[in-house]
């Protein structure tokens, strides 16, 4: 996807650290494409989509198993009478 960015805009650099405002908005009056060429906006926009939909599911794999693992340490704890850890 990267590489399909660079192709229609000018890639920022990175901020340095998540709580930088550049992850939340982009800045006014700021040119952020260098061509408007509709086929790869419409390739980069699809897979923005799809990236968007992985972070997604794959953040609610993270809290299922998240649940699953309290669940189970919590029966573990019950089951042989363990102190918390």
């Amino acid at each position: 996807m990267i590489g399909l960015g660079a192709q229609v805009m000018k890639m920022p650099v990175s901020p340095p650290n998540f709580d930088d405002p550049r992850y939340l908005s982009v800045p006014h009056h700021v040119e952020m494409f260098s061509r408007y060429d509709k086929p790869l906006l419409e390739e980069l926009y699809s897979w923005i989509r799809e990236e968007e939909s992985e972070l997604i599911f794959y953040t609610q794999v993270v809290k299922t198993y998240g649940s699953s693992a309290t669940y189970l340490i919590q029966l573990i704890q019950e089951e042989y009478s363990l102190a918390e850890l």
